[in-house]
């Protein structure tokens, strides 16, 4: 299965690593609202309404072009962009809910963007008779890995911070995607 689907383990271990570094970020972010920025539900709905909002324009602009060129370009760029997002409501000034919202809107484009980009790959470089399993396979992984990222979170940003813990997983979501296009051949790969 491996062999014939190039560029698919590495796309697994995107998933994998792209799951657990967001996962904390989203389960710790009521209490980053609600303790950090001394924040009320309300300043909460109104964060995750901005990347509600992001998801919906992400899905308008996706739904608006039907072929997409360098789609590994796109897809590991807006996950960069994505934990640009996390490092922009990170960054926001205790009680400026505006900013993390915006931070919430880049990741929500970026992830209604990202992910119908993923799966055109995984389709595109998956054989018919293949896809269930790939699907399959790729799909534990990535539901896997997330109970072991809830888990860690908390005490992760016991230990370091939240504030900390959340430049951590940004700055190593842009790595890890960098690294990624860089290091392997994935960039090469035509889907």
């Amino acid at each position: 299965m491996l062999k014939t689907t190039p560029g698919f383990l590495v796309l697994a271990l995107w998933s994998l690593i792209a799951n657990f570094i967001l996962v904390p970020f989203n389960i710790l972010l009521p209490y980053f609202v609600s303790i950090t920025h001394s924040g009320a539900e309300s300043n909460l709905a109104i964060i995750l309404a901005f990347m509600q909002v992001g998801s919906i324009t992400g899905a308008l602009v996706i739904s608006m072009k039907k072929v997409w060129e360098k789609k590994v370009l796109i897809l590991l760029g807006g996950a960069v962009l994505t934990n640009i997002g996390v490092l922009v409501a990170t960054f926001a000034p205790i009680g400026q809910f505006f900013v993390i919202g915006i931070g919430e809107f880049i990741i929500g484009f970026t992830l209604a963007t990202g992910l119908p980009i993923y799966f055109t790959i995984l389709q595109t470089a998956v054989s018919p008779d293949m896809q269930g399993r790939i699907f399959s396979i790729d799909a534990t992984f990535s539901f896997a890995i997330m109970p072991i990222g809830m888990i860690v979170a908390g005490p992760l940003a016991n230990f370091l911070g939240i504030i900390n813990f959340f430049i951590i997983l940004g700055i190593s979501g842009i790595v890890v995607n960098l690294l990624i296009y860089f290091l392997t051949n994935l960039r090469h790969l035509k889907y």
